[in-house]
């Protein structure tokens, strides 16, 4: 006997990929029968066109989500933000330890060495490549999803 596997139409789970990247969470959400991604961002233009490479069906937008209003994107099921965390978190492979008062802080970025194999990035794209978790509960309050999901890639 084959397994056939088919949604509905009122079973689909519709998206909003915030932070996106290349497109490697909207093609893992994609994977899972019954889950579109109906809108991506990234303030990063490669990653937006590398996304849209990928997805083509997505509509794609570059934009600082700091400096945009929620409201510019259409309400869909689900939020899925990856913020990135390389220059705060063990990701850096360096251990952060916040309850102590030491130099970098969290948000004095310009000072924080690269790591030997990458090359540095400008004071530009390092303050744009902050995690700006605030503004992920702000487009949850807005659209109301049915389901927010936000991930960095460290243990802090």
């Amino acid at each position: 006997m084959r397994l056939i596997n088919r949604v509905r139409a009122s079973d689909m789970f519709s998206w909003t990929d915030l932070f996106c990247g290349a497109g490697g969470s909207s093609s893992g959400i994609e994977s899972v029968p019954g889950n579109t991604v109906i809108t991506a961002c990234n303030h990063w233009a490669l990653a937006i066109e590398t996304h849209n490479h990928n997805m083509p069906h997505v509509d794609h937008d570059v934009a600082d989500i700091a400096e945009i209003d929620p409201a510019r994107y259409p309400s869909t099921d689900g939020l899925w933000a990856s913020p990135s965390c390389t220059f705060w978190s063990q990701a850096r492979g360096e251990r952060q330890d916040f309850a102590e008062t030491t130099e970098p802080t969290l948000f004095d970025l310009a000072t924080t060495e690269d790591i030997e194999d990458e090359p540095p990035l400008a004071d530009e794209a390092r303050e744009r490549s902050r995690a700006l978790m605030h503004d992920v509960p702000r487009f949850a309050e807005h659209h109301r999803y049915k389901r927010a999901s936000w991930r960095t890639c460290c243990r802090c």
